[in-house]
């Protein structure tokens, strides 16, 4: 919290990740579609989207470490960056040991692993938002509820957001910003533990593809 009070080097990391993932995703998306003879500027824009997500829930693990995974906003980055990038890591082995299985070459199999990861990744990123709202629901916002009913608690949170706008030159933005800052850095409810497990479970299964063969026909995923 001392270190770094603004979070500046957790959102400076997220972007510089975003900015890579989508340098790096549009590249190997043209390349990938150049080389399998398909629509280069369609591969490079499914590119760009499948390694924005991959590079974006990458910068929000990290991000979420940096943040603190024992608050509120460290706990929602890290399980949630850390699930999706469980998930899309999946789909790019699952579609990658499918290419291979069908006998494509190494072109047609990144053509393929970009169109996998791109299909999925809409369900993805929706998906896993669930985790997101466990650690809302499980932090004191609700238990905070019933103490504005107090005159005195009112007069309390009113008064500390008058200074912090004093503080800043009467900016309304600043003082929300501080505000939600110091919400987010309030230890994390015990739903932060259950946002962990599913995102555990999820690295596992990540884990499973690589080390074992999927069933492509049965596949949750959308494959090529």
């Amino acid at each position: 919290m001392y270190f770094d009070p603004l979070g500046n080097f957790a959102i400076s990391t997220f972007l510089i990740m975003v900015g890579v993932g989508l340098l790096a995703g549009g590249t190997i998306g043209g390349i990938s579609a150049g080389i399998n003879g398909t629509n280069v500027l369609e591969g490079i824009g499914k590119g760009m989207l499948a390694g924005g997500l991959l590079a974006a829930s990458i910068g929000l693990t990290v991000a979420g470490i940096s943040f603190g995974i024992g608050t509120i906003g460290g706990s929602m980055m890290f399980s949630y960056g850390l699930s999706v990038t469980a998930n899309m890591l999946e789909v790019a082995v699952t579609q990658g040991k499918k290419s291979h299985y069908d006998g494509d070459n190494f072109g047609a199999g990144m053509n393929d692993v970009v169109n996998a990861m791109f299909a999925n990744s809409g369900r993805i990123a929706a998906g896993n938002l669930s985790i997101l709202g466990l650690n809302i629901v499980g932090t004191r916002i609700f238990s905070k509820i019933p103490s504005f009913y107090n005159i005195g608690q009112i007069a309390y949170y009113s008064q500390y957001f008058k200074d912090l706008r004093t503080m800043h030159g009467g900016s309304f933005l600043q003082a929300f910003g501080i505000s939600t800052l110091s919400y987010l850095k309030n230890p994390a409810g015990p739903f932060k533990w259950l946002g962990y497990g599913l995102a555990g479970l999820q690295v596992y299964n990540f884990g499973r593809s690589i080390f074992s063969t999927p069933d492509f026909n049965n596949s949750k995923w959308i494959l090529f």
